[in-house]
């Protein structure tokens, strides 16, 4: 009877071994992730492309201003005394409404997608290694349903991938989105106010 206990109880032990390391690992490379980023001064792209059709933010901080720029000729314009929301045509700035119909908006790159992992998280996700933009990146896999590629040096997110949709032809396509930052390149002309 001892012997079938051996054969039994240590391969066990082994298993659940090796499932605890795996766990910690997970959870301590999610704890890990959580840099410290000085967001006074920041420029941010968020490209994504969805389908054939491909949309762009970027995002310009410097102290208390900032400017949100879309595609499609919107900007937010934010300083300690205004908020607007700006639509250029043909060159022509003009305003198309006041600070209190303006949702709030944070585009930052301290905006977490893995805020407090858990041990919940560490057991749901799959985390490898890879590039993704000239850049060293954990890939985490099912998070959500969404596969993330994070940088291992600061944390900040470098791609989201989404499953797959359908488009109104019933056509699959995944939703990529791409992250780019520079840090204390901001100057006070990026930030300043588009009507002046």
């Amino acid at each position: 009877m001892k012997k079938y206990v051996k054969y039994i109880v240590i391969p066990l032990i082994i298993i659940l071994a090796i499932c605890l390391i795996w766990l910690l690992r997970n959870f301590f490379i999610l704890k890990g992730l959580d840099k410290k980023i000085n967001e006074a001064n920041y420029y941010m792209k968020v490209t994504s492309y969805n389908g054939s059709s491909i949309s762009s933010v970027e995002t310009y901080v410097k102290g208390t201003k900032s400017i949100i720029k879309s595609a499609d000729n919107i900007i937010i314009y934010e300083d300690n005394q205004n908020k607007k929301m700006i639509y250029n045509v043909n060159g022509t700035n003009q305003v198309i409404t006041s600070a209190d119909k303006i949702p709030n908006i944070t585009i930052s790159p301290s905006s977490k997608i893995l805020a407090n992992p858990n041990l919940g998280t560490a057991i749901s996700v799959k985390i490898s290694s890879e590039r993704c933009n000239g850049k060293d990146c954990y890939v985490i896999d099912n998070y959500k349903g969404v596969r993330v590629w994070i940088e291992k040096e600061t944390g900040l997110m470098v791609r989201a991938m989404n499953g797959i949709s359908h488009n109104n032809n019933n056509q699959e396509f995944n939703t990529v989105t791409d992250y780019t930052y520079s840090f204390g390149t901001v100057t006070d002309s990026d930030v300043s106010d588009p009507e002046n």
